[in-house]
């Protein structure tokens, strides 16, 4: 039986507060606006990484669906804006500079859940000829705390990373996966999976690798 932790976490990273990574995250400012469109469950999952996406992205915004909200609304961005659905569907483009070349500022809207849960919403924005774009090519991601469902599968974060970097530049690309192995090495860290030597920027002296689901504060 899994336990659940019932201890509070940072609102803005996700992590136990003893761990919060907050003093270390930037304020990315883009042209490009984020729209997250999360599941409930998927938003409360201690592996989440659209919320560390959005921690980081000042342009960004989210939208909670789930079977006792409200429905997701008919245009998930902001007015004014024009959509870009980010997902790997056959025969999209590749997310590039071009994107950018509208009079409408430019939302990329992210589907956070399961596959299954993003392959249900992919349907719905076809149906509405919302254009798609996929993330560009590159090497292995680095996330490492769920299985991915192929070895070219990216977590959220790393997609939306790789979209950013081609729209605004390397440096917030950098940021975001840097902001990603620091958030995922302290929570391999908890799990007992690599060694406090292993985690990336250090532990806080006063932390001790307990249960894994109650540290606190000194």
């Amino acid at each position: 039986m899994r336990h659940l932790s019932t201890d509070p976490r940072c609102v803005r990273c996700g992590l136990k507060p003893a761990l919060c990574i907050c003093d270390r995250l930037p304020h990315l400012q883009t042209r490009t606006h984020v729209a997250f469109v999360t599941h409930k469950m998927e938003e409360q999952k201690s592996t989440n990484t659209g919320r560390l996406a959005r921690a980081l992205l000042d342009n960004s915004a989210l939208q909670l669906f789930g079977n006792d909200l409200p429905a997701l609304p008919t245009s998930p961005w902001p007015a004014g804006h024009r959509p870009v659905v980010l997902f790997p569907q056959r025969g999209a483009p590749v997310v590039t500079r071009a994107l950018l070349d509208d009079e409408r500022p430019l939302c990329l809207v992210v589907l956070d859940g399961t596959w299954r849960q993003a392959n249900r919403w992919r349907k719905r924005f076809l149906v509405e000829r919302v254009p798609f774009a996929v993330p560009p090519p590159g090497g292995p991601g680095v996330y490492r705390l769920r299985a991915a469902p192929s070895e070219q599968g990216l977590c959220t974060l790393e997609a939306v990373a790789r979209a950013l970097g081609a729209l605004e530049g390397g440096e917030v690309e950098r940021a975001l996966v840097d902001a990603l192995e620091l958030f995922q090495s302290r929570l391999l860290w908890l799990r007992g999976t690599i060694d406090r030597a292993d985690v990336v920027g250090g532990l806080p002296d006063h932390v001790r690798r307990q249960d894994g689901l109650a540290l606190k504060p000194p």
